[in-house]
């Protein structure tokens, strides 16, 4: 058997629709402003950008100039290596070779650089100390100049063809500094100088903060695998750029709170001042009674006027609900006295032609007629008892007084014992009606049959809910000739009439010499 439905999913319309007021009204303001918001921020960005880039092309020419001038000085100082090697090479003497090198290999800022020749055994020829010397050459005119990074010293090592002469030089990161510091540039700036697995740190006079805006230039030195890379700081924000970024957030955040407090002051509290004087409104009372709806939105107070109109004239209307319910119920008393005293009188009347019969068959036929009349006034006094409880007749009260009432007027001659067993249920008035004449008829016909047999009426739950079971029990009910003339005579159809008029049929139980009829009892009753 399958389950329900799954509910299907909710779409955006109805999660939107959930939200409260007030995150709608915010959300559509923020909508609103988002295209204001972005276009200043925007041309905020674009300011800060153009500085940025105003101040990268001042970098990228300091930089320009710090890479040509060490460039230069390591291109001189390479050739002066080649001119001292040849030299060597064509048979200068070391003394003269070693002179002029000392005084060509000088910074351009007017430092001695460090530097070392060599014989073609290695060993060294001259220069200064702590200059290691280079390796020798694998061919016959040896590899070029080479340019390493090894700690705070740039090495330049020019290696001579095999059987030849070779020399170094070596510039400190200190000298680097003073020779790549660039003229007329006055912001505070790192330099840095790196090879493809070192980098060395020249200068550091910008101490920038781990998380500081920097603009960042690198250039290659011409002709070697060297690279200079400066960096300054950007161009802080001033506090006008920092307002104007933080426009679009201010107008957001004031929107927000204005638009939160118009909704919430014209149109929440107002509202919920008005919910709340409707949910303590009680009928009978005046609208609103102890509370004032101060409120400047004149829609509201609007609305809580009407209803209190509507209050009015709802309380009017109750009123005369309750004068038309009052008359009614008098009218309807009225009518019930008087019905009952209809039946008292009809009843009498039918005793009083009782007494004049002169047969025996006439007053018999006039005891049964009183019999159901009694049944019928006993159904109306006890629907007329139950009338202001809205509950239906009352069945235990009712099957005892029509007990009672033919103990009354049993035949002459019948003095069998009528016990009655019933549930607290309750029944409309046509299924009273219908048990009624069927009990009288059930239990005179017992004791017409054997007046000396003893007759039970039961009434009990039947199985199935809201459902009840009359039964008459007796052996004056057992199958025989005599019980078939009267069913045959009248009393069968009769009891077929009655049984058709509960909607249900007529059970008869010959081993227990009963007769039953299920009926529709009133639900909780």
């Amino acid at each position: 058997m399958s389950g329900p439905a799954p509910a299907p999913p909710d779409g955006i319309l109805d999660r939107l629709g959930r939200l409260s007021t007030a995150a709608k009204m915010l959300g559509l303001l923020s909508i609103a402003l988002l295209p204001l918001g972005l276009i200043i921020l925007l041309a905020s960005l674009q300011t800060s950008r153009t500085a940025d880039l105003e101040r990268r092309a001042v970098l990228r020419v300091a930089l320009s100039e710090s890479t040509r001038r060490v460039a230069s000085e390591i291109a001189f100082d390479i050739e002066a290596l080649r001119a001292a090697t040849a030299a060597l090479d064509a048979g200068s003497s070391a003394d003269s070779a070693c002179a002029r090198t000392r005084a060509i290999i000088h910074t351009a800022a007017g430092d001695l650089a460090g530097f070392v020749l060599v014989d073609p055994a290695g060993n060294p020829i001259c220069g200064t100390p702590g200059v290691a010397p280079p390796a020798r050459g694998t061919g016959p005119l040896g590899p070029p100049a080479t340019l390493t990074l090894d700690g705070n010293v740039l090495r330049i090592s020019l290696s001579g063809a095999i059987g030849g002469h070779a020399g170094a030089v070596a510039l400190t990161t200190t000298q680097l500094a003073r020779l790549a510091r660039p003229l007329d540039f006055q912001l505070p700036y790192r330099l840095e100088i790196s090879d493809s697995r070192h980098v060395a740190v020249l200068a550091d006079i910008a101490h920038l903060p781990p998380l500081a805006r920097t603009e960042e230039v690198t250039n290659r030195i011409r002709d070697t695998n060297l690279s200079l890379t400066m960096q300054v700081r950007a161009i802080p924000l001033t506090p006008p750029q920092l307002l104007t970024m933080l426009v679009p957030l201010l107008m957001w955040a004031a929107a927000s709170l204005i638009g939160w407090l118009v909704v919430d002051r014209l149109v929440l509290r107002p509202l919920a001042e008005l919910r709340a004087a409707i949910e303590s409104y009680q009928p009978g009372e005046p609208f609103g009674e102890g509370r004032k709806l101060v409120t400047p939105a004149r829609e509201i107070r609007a609305l809580g006027d009407t209803f209190r109109t509507i209050t009015e004239s709802l309380a009017a209307h109750e009123t005369e609900l309750a004068l038309g319910l009052r008359e009614q119920t008098r009218l309807t008393r009225e009518v019930h006295h008087r019905v009952k005293n209809n039946l008292q009188i009809i009843a009498s009347l039918i005793n009083l032609h009782a007494r004049g019969a002169k047969s025996a068959e006439t007053v018999a036929a006039y005891a049964s007629i009183q019999r159901r009349v009694d049944a019928l006034a006993v159904v109306h006094r006890n629907h007329y008892a139950e009338l202001e409880n809205s509950r239906g007749v009352a069945l235990r009260p009712l099957v005892g007084e029509i007990a009672a009432s033919l103990r009354a007027t049993a035949p002459t001659g019948a003095g069998a014992e009528l016990s009655v067993e019933a549930a607290a249920d309750h029944v409309t008035q046509d299924v009273a009606v219908a048990l009624a004449f069927l009990i009288t008829e059930l239990v005179e016909l017992a004791m017409l049959t054997d007046p000396a047999a003893a007759i039970r009426i039961t009434v009990t739950p039947a199985d199935t809910p809201a459902q009840s079971r009359l039964t008459v029990t007796s052996t004056a009910l057992t199958d025989s000739r005599r019980l078939r003339d009267r069913l045959d005579e009248r009393y069968g159809r009769v009891l077929e009439g009655l049984a058709r008029q509960l909607r249900a049929p007529l059970h008869v139980d010959p081993l227990n010499f009963s007769y039953s009829i299920v009926f529709a009892r009133v639900s909780g009753g």
